[in-house]
Parts: structure tokens; sequence; C-alpha cells
């Protein structure tokens, strides 16, 4: 979801008052809830093969008509359709599915690797003493 779409929905964020240095977390966390709602929307209630007023006749509660319209007004757009036609063919070709949200994979091995020598420090930590007095060194990237 681009800032474009964003702005939609811009009206209800001028009633937040936000601290400057949580504003751009407190801005992302909103437009992942922002487009998870408009995903499920356009699922359940947006039909492309109908017509613009068929879809606009089933609008969510959620939203107001002027939304729902601007919505289906941004889904039915040439460039709009193009693009989601696109993405469905490239999701079509995908042999993995990638589930694990904005971190890839190579990143929560990355991660998992660095948990991993982390809690062998930390036991090293606990068990020196031991390891001192029996003369073994432990040896890792860890700080």
């Amino acid at each position: 979801m681009g800032r474009k779409d964003f702005s939609l929905f811009k009206a209800e964020m001028d009633f937040f008052l936000l601290d400057e240095c949580y504003k751009k977390v407190s801005l992302s966390i909103a437009r992942g809830i922002l487009r998870n709602k408009k995903a499920k929307w356009k699922r359940d209630h947006y039909i492309p093969l109908d017509t613009n007023e068929k879809c606009l006749a089933d609008r969510p509660n959620a939203l107001t008509d002027w939304k729902w319209k601007d919505l289906v007004k941004l889904w039915s757009a040439e460039g709009y359709q193009v693009l989601s036609n696109r993405n469905m063919k490239s999701r079509g070709h995908q042999k993995a599915k990638h589930i694990m949200g904005r971190i890839s994979f190579r990143g929560r091995k990355a991660e998992m690797v660095n948990v991993k020598e982390r809690i062998q420090y930390c036991w090293y930590i606990q068990h020196r003493d031991s390891f001192i007095s029996s003369g073994i060194t432990y040896t890792s990237k860890c700080p």
C-alpha cells in the first residue's frame, strides 16, 4: 500500500496527536493494519467483474459511503487492474509461499543464528568459573 492509498484515511489521522519520536512507528503500524483491512474488504465485498454500482451497494459497515466509493474507484482503475493482474501472475509462479512477514527467510535465519550464539555466550558466562578452573576457553563472535 502506498502513501496515496493511505491518504484516503488521512482525515482520521488528524484526530491523533503523536509525539514525533513515536510518529514513524505509529504510522507504520497503522499502515499495516489499514493494509490488512483493505485486503479483507476487497476480498469480502469487491468483485472485479461486477459493475461499480453492485460493488458500491455491498459496503462494509466500518466504512462511510464516500470512503467505500473511493476504494472501489481505486480498485476499478485501469492502472490498478494492470498492477493487480501482474502481481497475481507473479504470485502464481512462487514455489514457496513467503509467510514470514516483511523479513525474508535469510533474515530470519540470520536472527536465529545470532540468538543461538547469544544463548551459547550467556550459558558460558553463567558457567565460566567451571570452565576457567578446567582450562577451557570460549571462542565466539558475540561480545
